[in-house]
């Protein structure tokens, strides 16, 4: 149990630090624009989805990446009050966390409902590219939908968002692209380092896969821990001086003749 935990404060850990700078290269290489694309974000986020392709993994990762964008969007104050101040909606948590746990989900539902009972190595490739294609779809949708419907409250004008859409239409194709291509390839060579699905017939990775690792370890660290007890015994056995030994092989035997003498006296 333990042992889990450790590994999933781990993985986790280190899918923000990997979120964290992905988005800060998003930020460096498009902010020029009125939305900053988030090519390396979406590819990050959709190869860590991919690598534990579980539901739970989904939404966490997800969810982490939905963080970075808040937190990035804060680092670069100076940045988002350009383009009339737009950038500056994703320091509201409903425009950036809570369409990203959304993705998250999306990338791996469709991921789990595409490649299905298959371990070939061609449908996990189809899998991961429809699914990044669709999460990326999720991605725009939710996130323009609520810039949309909180700007509409602040009272922006119908220029603006013509504007914002335009732009939109380039980042969105960029974003469907390149991490359909790039995500596959690079999700299918961590799990084989990791040696998850090295052959098609093995299993796919799941939160029971790590929860049977886990016992396995913990058994073999048992095992471990009783050869060493028996081991330390042996020594102290051998330890025993032998005239400690002949006395107390000694007191035991005249103990059993005066048990004996008892017996025949009665």
């Amino acid at each position: 149990m333990k042992n889990n935990i450790t590994h999933s404060v781990v993985w986790y850990a280190t899918v923000a630090a990997l979120l964290l700078i992905a988005r800060v290269l998003d930020h460096v290489v498009t902010g020029w624009l009125p939305i900053n694309a988030a090519i390396v974000t979406l590819t990050v986020a959709y190869a860590c989805i991919f690598i534990r392709p579980t539901l739970k993994n989904g939404l966490i990762c997800g969810f982490i990446f939905g963080l970075m964008s808040l937190l990035t969007t804060i680092m670069f104050g100076s940045v988002t009050t350009s383009w009339g101040g737009f950038l500056t909606s994703f320091l509201n948590p409903c425009i950036s966390v809570l369409p990203r746990v959304a993705v998250g989900a999306a990338a791996a539902g469709v991921f789990i409902l595409v490649r299905g009972k298959s371990r070939s190595h061609a449908r996990y490739f189809a899998a991961v590219a429809t699914a990044c294609v669709a999460a990326t779809i999720v991605n725009t949708s939710t996130v323009m939908g609520m810039i949309t419907v909180f700007r509409n409250i602040n009272g922006a004008g119908a220029n603006y968002f013509l504007v914002v859409y335009g732009v939109l239409g380039t980042n969105f194709l960029l974003e469907v692209l390149i991490p359909a291509v790039i995500t596959p390839p690079v999700a299918w060579g961590v799990r084989r380092a990791l040696k998850y699905d090295i052959e098609e017939t093995a299993p796919v990775y799941t939160d029971e896969t790590a929860t049977e690792e886990d016992d396995v370890e913990t058994a073999n660290d048992a095992e471990i821990e009783n050869e060493a007890e028996l081991a330390n015994e042996a020594e102290i056995e051998d330890d025993v001086e032998p005239g400690e030994s002949e006395e107390a092989e000694s007191v035991g035997q005249r103990r059993d003749d005066e048990d004996n003498a008892d017996g025949e006296d009665e």
